[in-house]
């Protein structure tokens, strides 16, 4: 299970769970996914997110907020800090 890539842990850990995979779920708020991702600094996120593949990142969208992402184009260095204060919301 350990792939050495945080995120992809994480999404594996998802997988088996049967976690919500939806950041921003409105319904269960992703409690385990918010979990998993606070418990890692914002650049150890950052470094995990950097490492990932077009496959995966094409396989588990459901991982990558948009607004995230939309955000991140305008300055780079917010991307680990929204995942981060994702996770940490409602935690």
């Amino acid at each position: 299970m350990n792939s050495g890539n945080l995120i992809e842990d994480v999404n594996e850990r998802a997988n088996a769970g049967k976690w919500c995979k939806r950041l921003y779920c409105t319904t269960c708020t992703a409690r385990n996914l918010r979990a998993a991702l606070a418990a890692h600094s914002s650049a150890e996120i950052i470094e995990s997110l950097k490492a990932l593949d077009d496959d995966f990142i094409a396989a588990n969208f459901d991982l990558f907020p948009l607004q995230c992402i939309r955000d991140s184009l305008q300055n780079p260095r917010t991307l680990g800090s929204c995942f981060r204060d994702a996770a940490l919301q409602n935690s």
